[in-house]
């Protein structure tokens, strides 16, 4: 029995596909240093990168450990789980990359509007975020005022 498919659907198809290959193909990692482990992280900085985050994505197998948001400047930031599937903790760090807060974060109740989703503020100035997955940091024994090295190509700061 042959499938077929009628040419509406087929397009959405193939549309799919190749925005899934092409968000994929975008990717940058960068190596991120705390209590002497290296973590090969996602790194997303521009305002396109950072609004779309980690949506859409069902599990970890692409990050697993994590994903770090890289800001401009130092600022309170405020996330939401718009169109996450996956739980998640975020740390928010400072420009020199200590850690001033990490919280963690739900997907919401499906068919939430905008205004209604729960918003993430960091407690703090930020200048970068880091969501990974729920009891990372914790197994890593990253908390606040954890010191993490960030490459100064980010933005970042490393101590001696």
């Amino acid at each position: 029995m042959a499938l077929f498919l009628n040419k509406k659907t087929f397009f959405w198809f193939i549309l799919a596909f190749i925005i899934s290959l092409s968000s994929y193909a975008k990717s940058t990692f960068s190596n991120l240093r705390a209590n002497n482990s290296i973590f090969k992280v996602e790194v997303v900085s521009s305002e396109k990168d950072r609004s779309k985050g980690l949506m859409g994505r069902e599990d970890w197998s692409k990050s697993p450990n994590g994903m770090l948001f890289v800001f401009e400047k130092e600022e309170i930031l405020s996330f939401w789980m718009k169109g996450t599937l996956i739980s998640m903790e975020i740390a928010f760090l400072n420009k020199e990359g200590k850690v001033v807060d990490i919280q963690q974060m739900e997907p919401p109740i499906f068919g939430l509007r905008e205004s209604e989703l729960k918003k993430y503020k960091s407690t703090g100035k930020a200048r970068f975020a880091w969501e990974a997955p729920v009891g990372f940091f914790k197994a890593k024994a990253i908390k606040r005022g954890t010191l993490v090295c960030i490459s100064e190509a980010l933005g970042g700061k490393c101590a001696s």
